[in-house]
């Protein structure tokens, strides 16, 4: 046992003890126990960008894929954000519990859904890839500002091309959106007492008066996700603490309050988790190699009745506008998946069919396709990222190659010479950023915050 893992059973609160001892009873000491081990890593695999054998076969680090979880596997990487698999949004780093919850439900691939407590990104990632294979759109929700550019960031590496992001209140959310969604994620802010072993310090934060502050959080936002659920629409509700007023009481709330009944749990799950009650699950260290989670998966009563999506409310690109956004990228440009708007400042690809736009706080919209500046289209990473098909030049780089590290470092790179204009760099097929080739070099276009730094 390492000192750092001895000092975080020694101060576990001894109230947290006391309520964990009850819930467990003779199982107490294998969780305890679990505290001597180190986090095991895990992360989930992006299929839109690559499959499972494609990956097992490009990866050049040791994987073992997770029982019980499609696309799921652990890892031994030690800098896996610094990976190319990483930059090219092939791999999503996220503990083994946390994947549960949305990998257990049967996600609509033409839904519109909504995550409403988004941050990081993790289980938006995994309902981005489902809705990318077919008509579905998801807005994913943070309001805190540092979280929500973190969220931004890593639904632009993986290349989703059919969410909003928005930066608004669950109340905000509710009035815009009234009984709109098919399914709604609340991923719910708690006392995070499942996470004590991966994150020591949220330790000292712990204490009742916290538990039952999350909990009265906790049913606001709930109040204000029913508002906008369709009758006969679907919520995930997951946090990742064993408080019960936190979990199976919020449950009850929902049966109770809002006229929700609970739904079966696939037996696959059911076997990796336990219940306190049918069909609330909760995740424990000592029954899987992961942290704590629970998730419940209820369904609003009411009939089932669901609005198709519309055009959204932007200002279309100018013919102008478009003339120059067709110059600079290539003859290959394709159109056909979207439809080209201006926001603010920047030049936006759609889906034909979107979600309605709220009247403020969005802080992403779809793909940012890039901006016009003194008479010249610039492409915005997001769209090396999310279209690289309709770029015509393509440089791919293989594993190990002495490019890809000089890429990835902020470098210009050797290039084909009759290559001219903007491109995309890949590795292993998959679009990593941008560049523009100049006699023979390609000009680094990789955003300086995204770049590994030796």
């Amino acid at each position: 046992m390492t000192l750092m893992l001895k000092s975080i059973i020694m101060n576990l609160p001894i109230e947290f003890e006391k309520r964990m001892k009850t819930l467990l009873d003779k199982k107490y000491d294998a969780f305890l126990a679990t505290f001597c081990d180190a986090p095991k890593k895990a992360l989930q695999l992006n299929v839109s960008r690559m499959n499972a054998e494609e990956f097992e076969q490009s990866c050049d680090f040791n994987i073992c894929s997770i029982p019980h979880i499609a696309n799921g596997y652990y890892y031994d990487c030690s800098k896996i954000g610094t990976h190319p698999l990483h930059h090219a949004g092939v791999v999503y780093s996220q503990d083994t519990a946390a994947l549960l919850p949305v990998g257990g439900f049967p996600v609509n691939k033409d839904w519109k859904v909504l995550d409403l407590c988004a941050a990081p990104g993790g289980k938006t990632s995994q309902i981005a890839q489902v809705l990318s294979s077919g008509k579905g759109v998801l807005l994913s929700n943070e309001i805190n500002p540092s979280r929500n550019r973190i969220l931004v960031s890593n639904i632009e590496r993986m290349g989703y091309r059919n969410v909003l992001v928005t930066k608004l209140t669950p109340a905000e959310i509710a009035d815009a959106y009234p009984s709109y969604f098919d399914l709604i994620l609340v991923d719910a802010p708690c006392s995070g007492e499942g996470m004590f072993r991966k994150y020591p310090e949220s330790i000292n934060e712990w204490s009742t008066d916290n538990v039952n502050l999350c909990a009265n959080r906790q049913k606001e936002i709930l109040d204000s996700a029913t508002r906008c659920l369709r009758p006969g629409g679907y919520l995930i509700y997951s946090t990742c603490t064993y408080s019960i007023e936190e979990d199976e009481e919020m449950v009850d709330y929902l049966i109770d309050r809002h006229h929700f009944h609970l739904l079966p749990v696939f037996n696959q799950i059911r076997a990796i988790t336990s219940s306190r009650v049918m069909n609330c699950q909760r995740c424990y260290p000592h029954l899987y190699q992961g942290e704590g989670q629970f998730f419940a998966y209820l369904q609003k009563d009411g009939n089932v009745s669901s609005e198709p999506l519309s055009e959204p409310k932007l200002k279309s690109i100018t013919r102008k506008n478009l003339d120059l956004l067709h110059s600079a990228i290539g003859d290959s440009f394709n159109t056909d998946t979207c439809t080209f708007y201006e926001y603010q400042d920047h030049i936006l690809a759609l889906p034909h069919e979107f979600i309605q736009l709220p009247p403020h706080g969005i802080t992403l919209c779809g793909v940012t396709a890039g901006r016009v500046e003194k008479g010249r289209f610039t492409p915005h990473h997001q769209l090396f990222k999310a279209y690289d098909s309709l770029f015509s030049q393509k440089t791919n780089l293989m594993p190990n190659a002495i490019e890809m590290t000089q890429y990835l470092t902020g470098n210009e790179i050797n290039g084909d010479p009759s290559q001219k204009g903007y491109g995309v760099l890949q590795y292993c097929g998959c679009p990593i950023g941008g560049y523009k080739a100049v006699n023979g070099r390609l000009k680094n276009h990789y955003p300086k915050a995204l770049r590994n730094y030796l």
